[in-house]
């Protein structure tokens, strides 16, 4: 739903109505934008959410990173293109979520101590978790043209090694060289190709 409209009057409208203290306009000033805020981040919770729904009603993701669409594997062009669309819109809208969020916690100093309570659980989940980092970057990455996901076949995967080294693309500095740091510990130690499955 909307959370605002406007109503245009022809000339004449009056409508009647009671002034309010400054007291009671500040309350009801902070209690529409509050339950506006909260309207749109449950729409675009939902939309998080459709995105993940859509992904997962086209095709079956398998730990290993082999992708099948019904009980076929998915070795398309049409696949590649479907599944990086898919993963676009998801981790867009997921940025668009906590962008939202970050917002409304932002802007309402009388939530008190919930405020820093959720900037701490949000700052110690970005630091903490490589992977969440990795999602915000490749939203910013796809959203200066590139394509996150890479694939072989039917098995989709994040190729770290390329999305470091893109041309015309200028990674966050304290990100890029987390990234060569995975990079060369999956090289080191794994002796393997140092990509994530999708």
């Amino acid at each position: 739903m909307d959370t605002e409209k406007i109503f245009l009057t022809d000339d004449g409208f009056n409508l009647v109505c009671e002034e309010l203290t400054e007291e009671d306009l500040k309350t009801a000033r902070h209690f529409i934008e509050m339950t506006r805020h909260m309207q749109e981040v449950h729409q675009l919770f939902l939309i998080f959410m459709k995105d993940i729904d859509d992904l997962q009603s086209e095709y079956v993701l398998k730990n290993n990173g082999n992708v099948f669409r019904e009980q076929n594997p998915a070795n398309s062009g049409a696949d590649y293109i479907s599944v990086n669309s898919h993963i676009i819109n998801i981790i867009s809208a997921g940025r668009t979520l906590v962008e939202s969020m970050e917002c409304y916690i932002e802007n309402n100093s009388d939530i008190g101590d919930v405020k820093q309570k959720y900037l701490d659980f949000y700052h110690n989940t970005y630091d903490s978790s490589f992977a969440y980092r990795l999602l915000i970057r490749l939203r910013d990455y796809s959203q200066h043209g590139h394509l996150p996901v890479s694939s072989m076949g039917s098995n989709y995967f994040f190729d770290l090694i390329q999305i470091v080294n893109k041309p015309h693309y200028n990674h966050n500095k304290k990100f890029e060289t987390q990234m060569e740091s995975v990079i060369d510990e999956i090289l080191d130690k794994y002796h393997n190709t140092p990509t994530i499955s999708l």
